[in-house]
């Protein structure tokens, strides 16, 4: 890059741009972020102690999963879900006990990550 000037004014700027990008969503996440809670806050009466349930669904305005949580035996613990409601990775506990992690792409298993834990 160093034998070509325009090159490399190029690429600083296509770099600078996406510096000041992702700045801005930063900034922005902030301050949706912080909306978010102070209004959360203010239409909340007391905070519950606790919430007990077996399956706790998280669901986008369509009403289509985007994270699932659950105790339910045989059913992966932690599901994340893309917006066409398909898996990306789950997090779940073998049958043996130790964690394992998959990843999805297109609704197939696309790897798995099993930590030697203990």
């Amino acid at each position: 890059m160093a034998g070509n000037p325009t090159l490399e004014h190029e690429t600083r700027s296509r770099l600078d741009q996406k510096k000041r990008g992702l700045r801005n969503w930063r900034r922005s996440g902030g301050i949706v972020l912080s909306l978010v809670t102070v209004a959360a806050a203010a239409v909340a009466g007391p905070p519950a102690k606790e919430l007990h349930v077996q399956t706790l669904r998280i669901v986008v305005r369509e009403g289509k999963d985007r994270i699932v949580l659950t105790a339910v035996p045989k059913i992966p613990d932690l599901t994340l879900l893309d917006p066409a409601g398909e898996s990306r990775w789950t997090l779940d506990s073998t049958d043996d006990h130790k964690p394992e992690l998959k990843f999805y792409e297109g609704g197939k298993e696309k790897g798995r990550l099993t930590p030697g834990i203990g």
